[in-house]
């Protein structure tokens, strides 16, 4: 079907893929309770988390932007973990993460991250995490 085929009742059109420009990032350690691998795609402040650092996202800023959450476990605190890329493709938005290892010794605690990035507003997406470091404890995984 051609994305702007005209059938005899009305014109459908497609959704064409549109990059996500990743603007600043922020990253929180948070208590470790259960493996967790989540992601949000946050449009309104009374979806965020009570986190003294998410405080500054309020209704101005969620005018014209959105912020993508993502929660991830790994077996190290010592491991540094970043959002990496965003990859748009048939309205799927996949989020690469970039797991770090130290070069000498780590920790052997469990660690449980919260990063955000600024992201646009109105992204009709669906939100995947591709490479989680854990498999998640439970099914409902993005508490934060």
């Amino acid at each position: 079907l051609d994305p702007t085929e005209t059938t005899d009742e009305t014109t459908v059109t497609q959704p064409v893929d549109a990059p996500v420009t990743m603007g600043q990032t922020g990253k929180l350690r948070i208590a470790y309770t259960v493996n967790r691998s989540g992601i949000l795609y946050i449009t309104d402040p009374s979806q965020l988390p009570d986190y003294p650092e998410l405080a500054g996202y309020d209704e101005t800023y969620f005018q014209e932007h959105g912020l993508l959450l993502v929660t991830e476990t790994v077996t190290s605190g010592s491991t540094n973990v970043e959002i990496q890329s965003i990859v748009v493709e048939n309205g799927v938005a996949t989020v690469t993460l970039d797991h770090k290892l130290p070069t000498g010794l780590g920790t052997a605690d469990m660690a449980t991250w919260l990063l955000w990035v600024e992201v646009d507003a109105g992204l009709d997406l669906t939100w995947v995490l591709s490479n989680p470091a854990l498999r998640p404890d439970t099914e409902n995984n993005q508490r934060y």
